[in-house]
């Protein structure tokens, strides 16, 4: 199996483009995400008629919690988000086969660097850095401005 490529956001922190340019230019019109991830999905704001509203207040519930613990996630992270909510709620629950619904969350929480050990693969600004603590919008606004050449 491939190594997964890694983000270039990750790239970036790490200081990989100072050391390689090239790997860069490779990557120079890759799309950018618009910072933060946002606020939930509607599904998540709008409670279904069958469900009631605790279910879409344990929804929001997580997502918030999500984005607590993860500030480096934007809005390409939303749709694994969104899914990783759902199966930590069915988890909550007790509902679905738990087997499956672990293994499926464990990846998720991996893939967003949500675990300790997928933690310490991202490289967040501190507090105390030059940027202060909005330094991942300052870098979501810099990518957004038009590239004169």
């Amino acid at each position: 199996m491939a190594r997964p490529r890694t983000p270039t956001a990750v790239l970036e922190a790490r200081g990989a483009f100072i050391k390689n340019p090239q790997r860069a230019r490779e990557r120079e019109n890759e799309p950018a995400s618009p910072a933060g991830l946002g606020s939930p999905p509607a599904a998540f704001l709008i409670q279904a008629p069958d469900s009631g509203y605790q279910e879409a207040e344990r929804l929001r519930g997580i997502w918030e919690e999500i984005a607590h613990d993860g500030p480096w996630l934007d809005s390409g992270n939303r749709l694994g988000v969104e899914s990783l909510c759902r199966i930590t709620n069915n988890i909550r629950r007790g509902s679905g086969k738990l087997s499956q619904l672990v293994l499926a969350q464990a990846k998720l929480l991996n893939d967003l660097g949500l675990t300790q050990a997928s933690r310490s693969k991202v490289n967040a600004p501190s507090a105390t850095s030059e940027r202060g603590a909005s330094a991942w919008q300052a870098l979501a606004e810099e990518s957004r401005r038009p590239r004169v050449a």
